[in-house]
């Protein structure tokens, strides 16, 4: 039997000039579309860093990666950075396995990612 996960959560919280999308949950196939929304409209802000904080998320799916990666390419487009922060040791693999670790700077915390 599969246990149950939790459902995804996105909460955004503005700086001055970083700001950190933290992610909770599992972002699984349903909920990628809601996802790649939230994440494509704040990279697109003025912001020149956008820190995603992993620490709480339990599961991605790789259509949940995809998102990641289409808000790179967004922030890229305007000079911006996306960061990865917290990520939990089953998150981390799937990152390291799919090489997205080569492409988002990881940080052990939001604090050192901020800095």
């Amino acid at each position: 039997m599969t246990p149950q996960r939790r459902a995804l959560t996105i909460q955004v919280e503005r700086g001055t000039d970083a700001v950190v999308v933290r992610l909770g949950g599992a972002a699984t196939i349903d909920q990628a579309d809601r996802l790649n929304r939230e994440l494509r409209q704040v990279a697109g802000e003025p912001f020149k860093r956008v820190v995603m904080d992993l620490s709480e998320l339990e599961f991605i799916c790789s259509m949940g990666l995809g998102a990641l990666i289409v808000a790179h390419v967004v922030a890229q487009r305007r000079k911006a950075q996306v960061v990865l922060a917290g990520a939990q040791n089953a998150i981390r693999e799937i990152l390291e396995t799919t090489r997205l670790n080569m492409i988002f700077p990881m940080h052990k915390d939001v604090t050192s990612a901020l800095n």
